[in-house]
């Protein structure tokens, strides 16, 4: 595989390689614009981290692209041998062919949730591609507190505590296929699946499964959903979900947050653990936006 990387570069775009439709997307092409703009194996890739503008000065290109949302916050909890729920995953939205032509597009990077007050957390924010894609921030989850509602409907679902409330569901953008799935009281959804379930390498996860890409030329997983807290086995989704709080250090000592999602991942937050005290969940992981296209 061969990669060649820059940054915040103009590329100059050669012919197009798939002949289908060489005739109308054909010809010379510039464009510029994302934090990481990366050549592999004939393709140019740019890498939008934080939100900025696509720009193509000329030419059309069918462009593949990836965006992500930001992941929900996992649930707080209270004293007295409470959890929270685990976060939900930022939307997660994908496709291999639009066409693009000549014009600015605004880039939105959703931000993950964490503003947590008490009650239920914050979700993530939307992540968009001009008006070709929008994705929806994932859903923040139920904490452990009598007065707390049920986790938050997003891009995924936020999961429920030990409280009270019901999870949240995911698709709140109605998207077909499906941008994530729903909470449950196992943790926060994520892209492909709901938390509870075994991951790609036959382990049970608390976390809702990601989706794997290779938009990049690596096959990474995105939007994985949170664990929730309090036990000792409650790892992220694969995608960036962060592990809920283990509280297997025993009383009061396994109280804590949990795990923040990861950067640019779009992973929604661990799920906190509380025997004393006030604790929060963890931060709902940045999203991303990708774009692809032939060199």
């Amino acid at each position: 595989m061969s990669v060649k990387s820059s940054r915040g570069q103009n590329i100059n775009g050669g012919g197009f390689r798939n002949l289908t439709s060489a005739n109308e997307y054909g010809g010379g092409f510039k464009a510029s614009g994302g934090d990481v703009i990366t050549e592999v194996d004939g393709y140019m890739v740019h890498k939008f981290n934080a939100s900025g503008t696509f720009q193509i000065f000329y030419g059309k290109r069918e462009i593949e692209w990836l965006v992500v949302a930001g992941g929900g916050q996992g649930g707080g909890a209270t004293e007295g041998n409470n959890w929270g729920g685990g976060g939900g995953a930022g939307g997660y939205r994908t496709a291999t062919s639009t066409p693009v032509g000549t014009g600015t597009f605004t880039i939105t990077v959703g931000g993950g949730g964490n503003s947590w007050t008490g009650g239920t957390s914050p979700k993530g924010s939307n992540s968009q591609f001009g008006t070709v894609a929008q994705s929806s921030g994932g859903g923040g989850a139920a904490g452990g507190f009598n007065s707390s509602g049920g986790g938050q409907s997003g891009g995924s679902g936020g999961g429920r505590s030990n409280r009270n409330g019901g999870s949240g569901t995911g698709n709140i953008g109605g998207y077909t296929p499906v941008e994530g799935t729903n909470g449950n009281s196992n943790g926060g959804g994520g892209a492909t699946q709901q938390g509870g379930n075994q991951n790609s390498s036959g382990q049970t996860t608390k976390g809702g499964q990601g989706a794997a890409n290779d938009i990049t030329g690596t096959s990474i997983y995105y939007a994985g959903g949170g664990g929730r807290g309090q036990t000792s086995s409650s790892p992220g989704g694969e995608g960036g979900g962060g592990a809920g709080r283990d509280a297997s250090g025993g009383h009061p000592y396994g109280a804590g947050g949990g795990q923040g999602g990861t950067t640019n991942l779009g992973g929604g937050g661990g799920g906190a653990y509380s025997y004393s005290g006030n604790h929060g969940g963890g931060a709902g992981g940045s999203g991303v936006v990708i774009l692809r296209y032939r060199k």
